[in-house]
């Protein structure tokens, strides 16, 4: 009971705050000096600019005034200025929102290059930093629409990086580097202050894709350029990126020397997502250096953070899981539950949160890039009003080849559905030694080998037990490997399964690996959250490139398509 009634006067707090504000805001307006008020709109933009952050109250009312003006003027897009320029003075709060919802209200309809656009992207940053994605995410694909309507170049850009930033969170790194490309090219350009963060969201996604040469490159171009901008914030995080591209290049020393050298900065300012990325390779660094302890302590860190922000990267859910294994083996029931609990939370934010963003990111951004277009090309064809026979010659080309693109893709589409859905029905339980059964004419061609009897029986023997056990998910596996394994020779093993599985031993192990992921995608949902480089680190390949050629070759679609329609 106490705490309903706490959390209702706090709900009441809010609210007379928020109403408090805004009929203040309003009672104010009648309140302005003609001294402020006759200026002009430049005169009252710049001086509320150089006075919000030290004279609040003061910058309240060239605000105001700026909105008044701007009513009696009929000038929507002056309101909208001035209710950005008040909302200066409350970000971080629920009036901050109000105000930039009243800018959303007053242009949704303006056919204005800021306007709208402006609105939803300031809407979306809020969300951003309050960590609500759902929210976020559907307020930068506005921004993006309406600012390239309006080709509004530095819009698109500022909301393309954020849309970027959540494909890379979601695991769709090849999509985000390509958005991360363009803004770093438009912000090189343009010669914008942004760069340096261009910079940084390159280094991350390609230590994520495991190019870790280019993730390299890029952080030592961010660590001169912080230097030289002497902004230290971005300095500590390119630090603290070289640790994770160390941990990468298993030089685990080396990271914990470089992340602990940024946590000094970031727990100081209390930098909560950046403190999780930290915590994590930490652990990791240390559990493959052997020091159980400082691993352990820096994952139960991490999960502090969750119980905060209710946030987390999806690759750091792994400290739970390593949390949890060490707790089992230390017979630590209690903690093994704790742990156990926690992680399914985390299961529950991420499902929850990543699932759609990438429905939203997929089926809102990427066709509104399509539909956008369409309509500059429609719109660039109309604005020089070319009625003339060659302009009608041309739409029909361009009509024409746009038939033929969307007929191609069409059948695309039907081809990867069809291979999806006869994947999907497919039984990939059945024992995939069983599905090659030893044939008379196989039999006959293992009796022509000129190896004995015995030792093809025993091989095969083996062959059938590595399959059984699921022996072939490890990386150690190679034709050498097994053949030490089983008690043979490489030339031995090699014509064996030639023979008796109809094709080499690479194809044999990477079929194997590929009926193994295809199940355990269907049945884990868990395991559909994995980047598409975990998964192939977890079945055994060396890098997700050659998992995704493997994948390909054997089903025709590709492994991040396959789980995206399973999602």
């Amino acid at each position: 009971m106490i705490l309903k009634e706490t959390i209702n006067y706090r709900v009441l707090t809010c609210v007379i705050y928020i109403i408090a504000s805004i009929s203040f805001g309003q009672s104010s307006i009648s309140k302005i000096p003609d001294s402020i008020y006759s200026k002009t709109y430049q005169e009252l933009g710049d001086i509320f600019l150089n006075t919000y952050s030290k004279d609040s109250t003061t910058a309240k009312l060239y605000a105001l005034a700026y909105i008044k003006k701007g009513e009696e003027d009929n000038n929507i897009i002056i309101e909208a200025q001035g209710y950005h320029y008040l909302s200066y003075l409350y970000k971080g709060t629920d009036a901050y929102l109000e105000y930039i919802n009243k800018i959303i209200r007053l242009t949704k309809k303006a056919n204005d290059y800021d306007y709208p656009s402006l609105g939803y992207f300031l809407r979306a940053n809020h969300h951003f930093k309050k960590r609500a994605f759902k929210d976020a995410l559907d307020d930068y694909i506005l921004a993006n629409k309406y600012g390239r309507q309006q080709s509004n170049q530095r819009l698109v850009y500022q909301s393309n990086y954020y849309i970027g930033l959540l494909k890379n969170r979601v695991g769709e790194h090849k999509e985000a580097l390509k958005i991360f490309r363009e803004c770093y090219e438009y912000s090189q350009k343009t010669r914008r202050k942004r760069h340096i963060d261009d910079i940084f969201s390159l280094v991350t996604v390609f230590y994520k894709l495991n190019e870790l040469d280019s993730a390299e490159y890029y952080n030592n171009m961010g660590l001169r350029n912080s230097l030289i901008q002497r902004d230290i914030q971005i300095h500590n995080y390119f630090v603290m990126t070289s640790g994770v591209i160390s941990y990468y290049k298993k030089n685990y020393e080396q990271t914990i020397d470089s992340i602990n050298k940024a946590l000094v900065y970031l727990e100081k300012n209390d930098e909560k997502p950046n403190m999780v990325v930290s915590y994590f390779y930490l652990g990791k660094a240390y559990g493959d250096l052997k020091m159980e302890d400082k691993s352990i302590s820096n994952f139960v860190k991490l999960d502090s953070i969750f119980q905060i922000q209710k946030d987390l990267l999806p690759e750091t859910r792994e400290g739970y899981e390593i949390l949890i294994d060490y707790y089992k083996r230390k017979g630590d029931l209690k903690r093994q539950l704790e742990y156990t609990t926690k992680l399914i939370e985390v299961d529950k934010v991420l499902n929850s949160n990543y699932k759609y963003l990438l429905k939203g990111i997929l089926r809102d951004y990427d066709n509104s890039l399509e539909v956008s277009q369409k309509e500059k090309t429609i719109n660039s064809l109309k604005s020089r009003n070319w009625l003339s026979n060659t302009t009608l010659t041309i739409i029909l080309i361009l009509l024409s080849v746009s038939l033929v693109y969307i007929y191609k893709n069409y059948k695309k589409r039907r081809y990867y559905k069809e291979k999806f859905d006869l994947l999907l029905a497919k039984d990939t339980n059945e024992n995939f030694f069983e599905n090659n059964e030893k044939t008379n004419e196989k039999k006959t061609q293992l009796d022509q080998l000129n190896i004995s009897p015995e030792i093809i029986n025993r091989v095969l023997e083996g062959i059938e037990n590595f399959e059984i056990q699921n022996k072939y998910i490890s990386n150690h596996y190679n034709l050498n490997f097994l053949a030490k394994e089983l008690n043979t020779n490489s030339t031995y093993l090699s014509k064996i399964i030639n023979v008796s599985k109809g094709k080499n031993f690479s194809s044999y192990i990477n079929d194997l690996r590929i009926n193994y992921v295809i199940n355990k995608l269907k049945e884990d949902k868990k395991f559909r959250l994995y980047s598409i480089k975990s998964i192939s680190e977890e079945i055994g390949f060396k890098n997700s490139e050659s998992f995704s050629k493997a994948f390909y070759k054997k089903t025709g679609l590709y492994p991040s398509y396959f789980i995206k329609k399973l999602k």
